[in-house]
């Protein structure tokens, strides 16, 4: 799997793409929370992610997984997992690398906790990080 920052991370194997908080709309597109810097529509997301699109910009327009449910985009299998941040938010599995936006390992009482997850590559798109919010060994 190849990864790019175009558009969103985009993840590229056998002329296939997808996009993991893409900056626009589009069917290949997942989404890891419902803040306006990441949430779009026509993308995958999980169904409370949908619920706040909804509240916040009137649109419907989204394919929605539950958590630990697999599914496909374009031949890439991926995974939402818990992001512990706000409702609905999670990381993305996607073949042994791991997307996050925002997460939060100590957890909320809407969002549950971001549990550490194996994989073979770890993005973290973040707005900050201080020393003591490192994910625990």
């Amino acid at each position: 799997v190849e990864i790019f920052d175009y558009k969103g991370i985009c993840l590229k194997k056998d002329k296939k793409a997808i996009y993991l908080d893409p900056s626009s709309g589009r069917p290949d597109g997942a989404v890891s929370h419902g803040h306006s810097d990441h949430l779009r529509p026509k993308t995958h997301m999980t169904a409370p992610t949908k619920d706040v699109m909804i509240a916040r910009t009137g649109t419907k327009k989204a394919t929605t997984h539950n958590f630990h449910d697999k599914f496909k985009i374009n031949d890439f299998e991926l995974e939402f997992v818990s992001a512990g941040h706000v409702i609905g938010s999670a990381m993305i599995d996607c073949e042994g690398v791991l997307y996050t936006g925002d997460y939060n390992p100590y957890g909320t009482v809407t969002a549950g906790i971001a549990k550490p997850q194996n994989c073979d590559t770890l993005i973290v798109e973040s707005t900050y990080g201080k020393p003591e919010q490192v994910l625990p060994d």
